[in-house]
């Protein structure tokens, strides 16, 4: 199963250190002298599991000037999205921190693995994300928020995995770990041998039955989906393996 989590989002700025920009559409981050610009990220993680597989954090930038590291850190102590301003950011930790890097004038989604930091979060405590710049660069970027209204698919999420598989026959590999359709795995077999209570399995379109016997004697969810997770209309065939 996937679940996809909107934040309650926010930047703050060292050069307006007492305003709040909770409903801003655009948040910068930087590390100019004088107007470092951080982003923070708050996600109700109240009913989450711990037994989630995965967690991606789906940005978008679209003003890169510089290119930037940008590190991705477990808030510590707790803030509010509507009054937070640099004068009473939260802190942080540098514990199982994650980054990825912006490139120069390039309008982009970068998908960041933060698993272990919301792990953490639900684990041991959290109060969301926090984006900063490297100290070493200087500039800054833009992101859009969840505010932004222009085009409310490049808005930010969090996607969580709770185990779903993928299998494809057309481009599926039984050697990939079958979290993704682009790591799909091929037969159905090794889907449900990897399947994961309360999770679902997803098939490609295709003819399965040349495939080795399957078990179905449990309780599970299968999908037939088109490459890519969109269900199709009218439905796709699946004809699966012969089943003992």
């Amino acid at each position: 199963m996937t679940v996809v989590l909107y934040p309650d989002d926010t930047g703050v700025r060292e050069f307006y250190p007492t305003t709040n920009f909770n409903t801003s559409q655009n948040v910068v981050v930087g590390d100019d002298t004088g107007d470092r610009g951080y982003i923070l990220d708050e996600y109700d993680l109240s009913s989450e599991s711990t037994s989630l597989v995965s967690a991606k954090l789906n940005i978008y930038v679209h003003e890169a000037h510089p290119a930037m590291t940008i590190y991705v850190r477990r808030i510590t102590t707790s803030w509010t999205p509507s009054t937070v301003t640099w004068n009473t950011k939260p802190s942080y930790t540098t514990t199982n921190q994650t980054s990825f890097t912006t490139s120069y004038g390039v309008a982009e989604w970068h998908i960041i693995d933060v698993t272990q930091i919301i792990k953490d979060c639900i684990n041991s405590g959290g109060y969301g994300l926090q984006l900063m710049a490297d100290s070493s660069d200087t500039g800054d970027n833009g992101f859009w928020t969840v505010d932004y209204t222009t085009d409310p698919l490049l808005r930010p999420f969090l996607e969580i995995n709770y185990g779903d598989k993928y299998v494809d026959i057309a481009t599926g590999s039984d050697s990939d770990d079958g979290n993704s359709w682009a790591n799909a795995y091929l037969t159905i077999k090794k889907g449900l041998d990897n399947y994961v209570a309360s999770s679902q399995l997803h098939i490609a379109e295709g003819d399965y039955s040349a495939q080795a016997a399957i078990d179905l004697n449990k309780n599970l969810e299968l999908l037939c989906e088109d490459y890519g997770g969109g269900v199709a209309s009218p439905p796709l065939t699946v004809t699966l393996p012969p089943t003992t």
